[in-house]
């Protein structure tokens, strides 16, 4: 399954939140794992997700912890979804999780900022209480994105030292929920939007699971639902008269849905939000409908009182209001994905967006350094600065798992027509020559992937 299409109700797909609070344990000598705790915990405490658990703690042992803490929950999956493919997906959790259920591992992920999912057929027990268990921990590496690394001191503590200027929440950050979807179903949808003059134009393609006396048919509506195009097929492209293009400011999106049917019997249904707008550049000029784009607006980072990096609507809707006020059109996601939701309020409000890749604190720092940022103070006297990239691990390791990373935010939002412009690093050190070699690779394998084929940047 991909997990990158956004969970959707529709009248083949049923979505259960079970976000609220859950319970909690910090595992102060990560025993945990050895001591198989993902059968069950004991002596929990409350926990609310999604958020970061950090602040939420007074004691300053539970906000910088170091390693793993556990979530637990009991979820009750409805009979009537037997004969569904069943999945627990995760929007995400800082940096590393594995989930089991029922005391059977699902999946593991790597990396803090996006959506994955686990397969649980075979594993629940329908209209019966299914205890999912969650361990996550926190640490950093010079080849983790973001990057950093662990002091270890005498007494035994241990303590993530981040190697960027902002602070290293943890916890599951974005909305945790399971999605009941058809055998057959659709999989992925890639958009690619035109126009000239007054038509515009979608290439679409579709992966899906297609019986063999079914079909795939395509229906684009417009914003007040009138249908204004159709076809047949996994691929194809639909065309638009009179169009309305999406445009900075005036987020007007047209909804493609995709249905598999065999004769008069719906199989699956996926509708898919678009805005039809063009970006390039040409010589110093930005352009987005062939209109010079200038950028006013902010890095901003997904923080605030108490929730800390976890994903909250009120703060979503608070930050695009203070966005408007101060007239900015556009925000680059310093520094790694944002919650699919606030891509979301981008479409819908016609905020540009330059999407960056959690690629952060790529140079070394030792003696006790991190959380200094290259622009800002600088590297203090008693700081050694080794070649970062000409460690074995960063270009096998590191390397791969920017590759990951990068392929992971475009296959989740390479629909969305605010994005314009891809970050595929931030404050990298690129003055030390292995650097070159490196980067060559990651902005070759970020061409590879993009279907719109926009900008590639970093900072």
């Amino acid at each position: 399954m991909s997990v990158f299409l956004f969970p959707q109700e529709s009248a083949t797909r049923r979505v259960k939140d079970i976000n609220g609070i859950w319970r909690f344990k910090i595992d102060k000598n990560n025993e945990g794992r050895h001591q198989n705790w993902a059968r069950g915990l004991t002596d929990t405490t409350d926990m609310a997700v999604p958020s970061s658990y950090n602040d939420i703690f007074t004691e300053k042992e539970h906000r910088d912890h170091c390693g793993d803490v556990w979530y637990e929950t009991e979820v009750i999956i409805p009979k009537e979804w037997e004969d569904k493919d069943i999945f627990v997906r995760f929007g995400s959790v800082t940096h590393q999780a594995t989930v089991w259920v029922n005391g059977t591992e699902v999946v593991s992920h790597v990396g803090g900022y996006l959506p994955f999912a686990g397969l649980l057929n075979g594993i629940v027990r329908f209209n019966d209480k299914n205890k999912i268990v969650v361990v996550v921990n926190n640490e950093l590496s010079r080849t983790t994105l973001p990057c950093g690394h662990v002091n270890e001191y005498e007494d035994g503590t241990r303590e993530v030292k981040p190697w960027f200027d902002f602070f290293n929440y943890a916890g599951i950050h974005r909305p945790v929920k399971l999605l009941a979807l058809p055998k057959y179903r659709i999989t992925d949808i890639t958009v690619v939007t035109d126009f000239e003059e007054t038509t515009g134009k979608i290439d679409y393609t579709i992966e899906a699971r297609v019986p063999d006396n079914a079909r795939v048919h395509v229906t684009l509506y417009d914003a007040k639902g009138n249908p204004v195009s159709r076809n047949e097929g996994t691929s194809g492209q639909l065309l638009i008269k009179n169009v309305r293009l999406w445009k900075p400011g005036e987020g007007y999106l047209y909804t493609l849905e995709a249905i598999i049917r065999s004769d008069d019997y719906l199989i699956d249904q996926y509708s898919l939000e678009t805005g039809i707008r063009t970006v390039r550049i040409e010589g110093n000029k930005f352009l987005i409908n062939n209109e010079p784009f200038y950028f006013k607006g902010f890095g901003k980072h997904e923080d605030s009182e108490y929730r800390g990096r976890g994903y909250d609507p009120v703060v979503n809707l608070r930050d695009f209001e203070l966005l408007k006020w101060i007239n900015a059109n556009s925000i680059r996601t310093s520094h790694y994905p944002y919650a699919e939701e606030f891509m979301q309020l981008a479409n819908r409000r016609g905020l540009v967006v330059i999407d960056e890749v959690s690629a952060v604190g790529q140079f070394d720092m030792m003696n006790g350094g991190g959380g200094i940022s290259a622009l800002g103070a600088g590297i203090s006297s008693t700081t050694e600065k080794v070649k970062f990239f000409d460690n074995e691990d960063v270009r096998t390791d590191g390397l791969a798992t920017h590759k990951q990373a990068i392929e992971e935010l475009f296959r989740r939002d390479k629909n969305h027509p605010c994005v314009v412009m891809w970050s595929l690093a931030n404050e990298p050190d690129t003055t030390q020559e292995a650097s070159g070699e490196y980067f060559r690779q990651v902005f070759e394998y970020a061409r590879s992937l993009d279907p719109q084929n926009r900008p590639l940047t970093f900072v």
